[in-house]
């Protein structure tokens, strides 16, 4: 397993490192995002990049039987590496970025698959970079989703609800 210092992904239960953001991190920020193409994934030319998604479920809402759907209010934590954004080897500092500062950097394509509706809510969209490129983008998310239903043992029924979380780049 890493350590809190260490560099690589996070793995199983490891929890996320503290946020020490450096006295620099303007200059930081400016130098990082001068020779970087958001529009390549991070290690384009090897493996397929890994990314951890977890979802912290906030409410369970709206279950419509008649359309087979349901509602519900996540966070959502994608966590992977972007070596080019490294700035200090470690993971003793974290710059904090939200809002505009993302739009400089790649960001995963990830998407519910039976989803009918997903909101973002964008307020909420905030990346934690740490200095060895390891990266957390948290996002609260409201999603509308279909799920198959099996009503044969009604009103005794249980119900298994769904989300499939997808890649457009890898399908």
């Amino acid at each position: 397993m890493n350590s809190v210092s260490g560099t690589g992904p996070l793995l199983g239960n490891e929890t996320i490192p503290p946020v020490n953001e450096p006295h620099n991190a303007t200059d930081i920020l400016e130098k990082l995002f001068q020779n970087y193409d958001k529009r390549l994934r991070p290690e384009h030319t090897g493996k397929p990049l890994e990314i951890t998604v977890s979802l912290g479920f906030l409410s369970f809402r709206n279950v419509k039987e008649e359309n087979m759907e349901f509602t519900v209010d996540v966070y959502m934590r994608q966590v992977w590496n972007d070596a080019r954004l490294a700035f200090a080897g470690n993971r003793d500092n974290a710059l904090i970025l939200q809002h505009e500062a993302l739009k400089n950097m790649w960001l995963p394509d990830t998407y519910f698959e039976n989803a009918v509706k997903t909101f973002v809510q964008q307020e909420t969209r905030t990346v934690v970079l740490y200095g060895d490129g390891l990266i957390v983008l948290s996002q609260r998310v409201t999603i509308t989703a279909t799920t198959l239903m099996n009503f044969r043992a009604y009103p005794m029924d249980k119900q298994v609800f769904r989300l499939d979380i997808l890649s457009y780049g890898r399908r």
